[in-house]
């Protein structure tokens, strides 16, 4: 079963391929996460004793096949041919180098305040992955708080806002012709975004990143060729990276304290093993979970789709005075002595609100970030490119659409404050370096 579900994700990306004839397509990339997983998981099927249960292999195929179907409809109602754009530099808005270092100064200071109040709050003398890890360790495992000042809170928001301004930015002004000067600022800005995220904690925040530069690069690569030939190398390269990147996880674990057990044997200590886990071990906990609900604890809900928007309505108790936890993390799984971690893909929290009519929220996002895409392909009928908010909230959600095969991430990112202030954010800035009105900046 787990080879047939490979290969039906795998007909699933290649159907979607010729349905749309878009490399970008919001589908694609969703299914492209579920493809990598599911093959991980085929590799590690003996080792992991993954005999995949048919309702798994529903749940998996049936999501795939809704989201895609979701943007089929979506794109008989709208159109989306606007390829090629015959003067692609001439749209871009000239921007300032003086302004770009600007922004690099102030990401450096307030990413050394905050890595200042992260070794300041540990009860220890530690080095900032020490401080980064601990925290980190203490608020997944035990639940711990630890009160940072409101301005590193503030300077944490506001860059974060920035790795997703760069994320569009970035590779807009890579196929730009612009100054050699301009490309560099604007990618030391990326650089600096992606490394800072790092102070977080977790390594999830920069491969959102990544994916966010990865997808512009090439709908910007495509608006501007005349022809198509060349995309396919220079996507090859990208993929390429991206694996790059997945495989070093295990030492950017170091680099932010997350070490391994001492313990543990080569095999699943190593590099390999660590990409295994994260991109295919999510398959067979959601098989473990489906097969064997009664091993989950979970607490009841109070509230609508508790499990699956737990981080907006802890967003809200937190404001309303209700500081109960609602997100629902399940418990680490392991088998024949491989951990396999404690993600269960984005299927487990819908199936937990509404059992199989949880599928209706894989039509949600489908069709929010259709929505979104279909908004980037109008900014290329105007006589500018302006960065609004449907490119930065496409940066947004474009990674966590593709990191549905890995957990809840997409509803994670909806947090109605959290939005808020984001936005907030996105147009200081957006109007700092452009200095476009608020109504462009909507538009």
């Amino acid at each position: 079963m787990t080879e047939l579900l490979f290969i039906s994700l795998l007909a699933l990306a290649a159907l979607t391929l010729k349905l749309f004839k878009d490399i970008t397509s919001p589908t694609l990339i969703f299914l492209s996460g579920f493809v990598v997983s599911s093959f991980m998981a085929l590799l590690y099927k003996d080792e992991w004793s993954l005999e995949l249960h048919s309702k798994t292999y529903i749940i998996l195929v049936l999501g795939g096949l809704v989201f895609m179907l979701t943007e089929c409809i979506y794109r008989k109602k709208h159109r989306f041919s606007l390829f090629p754009v015959k003067d692609m530099d001439g749209m871009i808005l000239p921007i300032s180098n003086v302004k770009l270092f600007v922004i690099f100064a102030f990401q450096i200071v307030a990413y050394l305040l905050i890595a200042r109040a992260k070794m300041s709050v540990v009860s220890f003398e530690a080095n900032v992955a020490e401080a980064v890890g601990y925290i980190n360790e203490q608020i997944k495992l035990d639940g711990e708080t630890f009160a940072l000042p409101w301005y590193i809170n503030v300077l944490n928001g506001f860059c974060r806002s920035l790795g997703f301004l760069f994320s569009v930015l970035f590779p807009l002004y890579s196929v730009a012709s612009v100054s050699l000067k301009t490309k560099w600022l604007v990618g030391l800005n990326m650089l600096l975004a992606i490394l800072g995220s790092f102070l977080s904690g977790g390594r999830m925040g920069s491969f959102i990143y990544i994916i966010s530069i990865v997808i512009f690069y090439l709908i910007f690569h495509q608006a501007k060729l005349k022809k198509r030939e060349s995309l396919s190398r220079k996507a090859i390269y990208i993929i390429g990276g991206i694996f790059l990147f997945s495989f070093a996880f295990n030492e950017l674990g170091y680099l932010i304290g997350r070490g391994q057990d001492n313990d543990r044997t080569d095999k699943v200590f190593s590099a390999s093993y660590v990409f295994a886990m994260y991109c295919g071990a999510e398959i067979k906990n959601l098989d473990d979970f489906v097969a064997f609900p009664e091993r989950f604890r979970h607490r009841p809900n109070d509230f609508f789709a508790e499990k699956t928007l737990g981080v907006m309505y802890e967003d809200l108790g937190k404001r309303f005075g209700d500081a109960k936890k609602r997100t629902s993390n399940l418990d680490f799984n392991s088998v024949n002595g491989y951990p396999l971690g404690n993600v269960y893909t984005t299927y487990y929290p819908f199936l937990l609100d509404f059992k199989y009519g949880g599928l209706m929220l894989v039509i949600l996002a489908s069709l929010i970030i259709n929505v979104l895409y279909k908004r980037i392909h109008n900014v290329f009928k105007r006589n500018r490119i302006n960065i609004n908010l449907s490119f930065l909230f496409f940066s947004y959600f474009i990674g966590r659409v593709f990191l549905m095969f890995f957990s809840n991430n997409f509803y994670e990112g909806i947090a109605i404050e959290g939005i808020i202030r984001i936005i907030i954010f996105w147009y200081v800035s957006v109007s700092f370096l452009f200095g476009i009105s608020y109504k462009k900046f909507l538009s």
